[in-house]
């Protein structure tokens, strides 16, 4: 999408009054307040046809500044994609536009507005309305408690961050990280246990104004150059889906995505795969009727292959919604035998992806593969152990302590009761 979007400009001062009166309104005494906003929903009864609300928590911490400074891309990503939600009626009711660090700020400024409130002197101000408020120090711990404790299995909730967690003068920077990544996998179990609900991160990138403090507190001016920052959403599989066709559908955020995972339930039922004549090397009876069966496997007898048998299996990964990096990196899968395997898309009879499997030690037996559940390769790609030359090419667009934040929602999925271990496991029978 390369029309720019219309901003209306506003003076930072006026803006202030703006946001501030939102704020008043919103006041943390007046409760009644909250909960007509949907921002307490404890005593909500919404019944389960009806469309979710859409709660939005931009994290208003130091180390955001430099993404919202001036005119950046996160800001235009996160109006265009507020502005699709409402364009396509995600939901019946207003969205709830909230800031976020170690409590919850709601503002009354419409879409719009909150774009233009994404501003470095409009944090600090309204941080100085709230007891409790602080933009120093990040604790995600806090931050993902205050955020999901905000949501309910009736919204969507929305959280913009960098995931920069802050170590302060700790001595061991490793060990700061894994306490705080055991208290995330502890907020997200206990968030699991009202309700079971998936998780979607997406990657994306921004122009960067402003200081960076690195894990020894030490600042660097960063001079609009490109950093990585982070949409996640939570909410009950139906409501993502929504939300995800929006994604797509949202130009500047799609030009700006990088990578993404998903922690989601799923039926592995629902997969449908089948094994095919070709591509093949050797030879094989298909069994009519049964999809997952060959017979009369024989292995190739001349030139160079002799010995090597091949067959292939077609399956369906449009229900599953994970990154196409995952399906197609072999890394993933475990093959329960001396087979290996390739992996490509393709877009024939329905089926999405086209695994071949190979060997050479052919024999009669059934063969089990499974799509693991893990962390894609991208986010270790992505972390940052030691971010102290943040400006060089092999860190400024890495994320200082990133796999930590990410494992310890890993481990609380998959200690969720009905959450199991494989995606998938295909059974092939071969004779």
């Amino acid at each position: 999408m390369d029309k720019k979007l219309k901003i209306i400009s506003i003076s930072v001062g006026v803006l202030i009054a703006i946001v501030i009166s939102g704020a008043l309104i919103f006041s943390p005494e007046n409760t009644r307040q909250k909960e007509e906003q949907g921002l307490i929903t404890d005593d909500v009864d919404i019944s389960v046809d009806s469309k979710p609300q859409y709660k939005v928590f931009f994290e208003n911490t130091g180390s955001m500044n430099g993404y919202v400074r001036g005119n950046t891309r996160v800001k235009d990503v996160l109006h265009d994609l507020l502005a699709n939600i409402k364009t396509h009626s995600l939901s019946d009711n207003e969205i709830s536009l909230n800031f976020v660090n170690s409590v919850v700020i709601p503002t009354q400024t419409g879409i719009s507005g909150f774009r233009d409130a994404l501003d470095p002197a409009v944090f600090i101000e309204l941080c100085s309305q709230y007891p409790g408020c602080s933009l120093g120090d990040t604790y995600f711990p806090d931050i993902y408690k205050t955020t999901l404790n905000s949501i309910s299995e009736n919204d969507v909730g929305i959280w913009i961050s960098d995931c920069i967690p802050s170590t302060g003068d700790e001595v061991s920077t490793r060990e700061v990280l894994n306490r705080q990544s055991i208290e995330i996998r502890r907020i997200f179990s206990e968030k699991l246990m009202e309700y079971n609900f998936n998780t979607l991160v997406l990657h994306l990138s921004s122009n960067y104004n402003g200081q960076y403090w690195d894990k020894y507190e030490n600042t660097t001016y960063i001079n609009n150059v490109d950093r990585p920052y982070y949409i996640w959403a939570f909410g009950k599989t139906e409501y993502l889906e929504g939300l995800k066709e929006v994604i797509e559908q949202t130009g500047l955020l799609q030009q700006g995505l990088l990578n993404y995972h998903h922690f989601f339930f799923y039926d592995s039922g629902l997969l449908e795969y089948s094994i095919r004549p070709n591509p093949k090397i050797g030879n094989f009876s298909l069994v009519p009727g049964n999809p997952y069966k060959i017979d009369d496997a024989r292995a190739e007898t001349r030139g160079h292959l002799s010995g090597v048998f091949q067959f292939p299996v077609y399956i369906d990964f449009s229900e599953l919604p994970l990154d196409e990096s995952y399906y197609t990196n072999p890394a993933n899968y475990e093959l329960c035998s001396h087979y290996t395997m390739e992996i490509e898309s393709t877009d024939r009879d329905g089926y999405t992806h086209l695994m071949r499997l190979r060997t050479e030690k052919l024999q009669s037996e059934t063969l089990e593969i499974r799509l693991k559940k893990q962390l894609p390769k991208w986010v270790y790609d992505q972390h940052l152990y030691d971010d102290s030359d943040i400006l060089s090419e092999e860190q400024i667009d890495k994320t200082f302590g990133f796999k930590y934040l990410l494992r310890g929602v890993h481990e609380a999925y998959m200690a969720r009761q009905g959450y199991e271990e494989y995606y998938f496991n295909l059974k092939l029978y071969i004779n």
